[in-house]
């Protein structure tokens, strides 16, 4: 496993939209708020650039 995949990582509830906080390989894919089971992963606010050769 990866580091990243070690920690918990931030998501947002597609139902409620509060922020929800989870380890995705250990615990169980729910919003502990509204029991939604959908759960979207955060972006950066800033898109990340490739340089292109």
């Amino acid at each position: 496993m990866t580091e990243e995949t070690e920690q918990e990582a931030a998501y947002v509830c597609v139902r409620c939209r509060r922020d929800v906080s989870l380890n995705p390989i250990k615990d169980r894919i729910v919003c502990p708020k509204c029991s939604e089971r959908v759960i979207l992963k955060k972006r950066p606010k800033t898109p990340k650039r490739v340089v292109a050769r």
